[in-house]
């Protein structure tokens, strides 16, 4: 999932979540948020995380396995992301489940449950 992702770049970087809210010019509390997948960053955001991390937006959204660096990661867990990804789209306040399902097709080409 995104905020997965995120806390594993951020954390594996041995970076505080202030330390990449100042990086990203945001709060500890929206680094917090996206982490724990009850905000998702705006797309401009995602370009800025991907290009700070050195990863593809692509990588952050799951849809591609393979960040720049060459990290491969198991396709069962990518699989299992986009379940993931739907179920909790489902818990998010109508205007950022709408982004995220959004942002989901484009990325995923998947069809989500849209109720």
């Amino acid at each position: 999932m995104l905020g997965d992702k995120i806390k594993t770049l951020r954390t594996s970087n041995n970076m505080l979540q202030q330390d990449l809210a100042n990086a990203l010019s945001v709060s500890k509390s929206t680094v917090a948020m996206w982490e724990t997948n009850k905000r998702i960053p705006d797309t401009s955001m995602l370009i800025k995380i991907a290009e700070y991390f050195d990863v593809t937006v692509d990588y952050l959204l799951g849809k591609d396995n393979i960040s720049n660096t060459g990290k491969k990661e198991d396709p069962v867990e990518a699989d299992q992301d986009l379940v993931i990804l739907n179920r909790n789209a489902k818990k998010l306040s109508p205007e950022n489940r709408k982004k995220l399902l959004d942002m989901a097709k484009v990325m995923f080409k998947e069809e989500f449950d849209e109720d």
